[in-house]
């Protein structure tokens, strides 16, 4: 969590310009946006970079949403607020 937390920005970009499928999510469309924007040479770059380390990105990725999800689920059960208030934004 701790690799994560401290390279986000840059995990984000490397797994984000591999990944289009997450384009319609809010929070990625700013980075989106950039990875538009990027030269030839950069877009290869960060394709060669994500290909090399593509098992510790999608790790780093998979452990952090883990967390996250886990820690507002246990939030949601100590403030006891009702699965109808939170099921729709939560994906399962």
């Amino acid at each position: 969590m701790e690799v994560y937390e401290g390279n986000k920005r840059a995990i984000d970009y490397l797994f984000l310009s591999q990944n289009e499928n997450f384009q319609k999510q809010a929070i990625y469309k700013g980075i989106y946006k950039q990875i538009v924007e990027f030269s030839d040479r950069e877009k290869t770059a960060l394709r060669k970079i994500y290909e090399s380390k593509k098992k510790t990105i999608d790790f780093i990725l998979n452990i952090g949403s883990n967390v996250l999800r886990e820690a507002f689920l246990e939030f949601v059960k100590e403030t006891e607020i009702p699965e109808e208030a939170y099921s729709a934004s939560i994906r399962s």
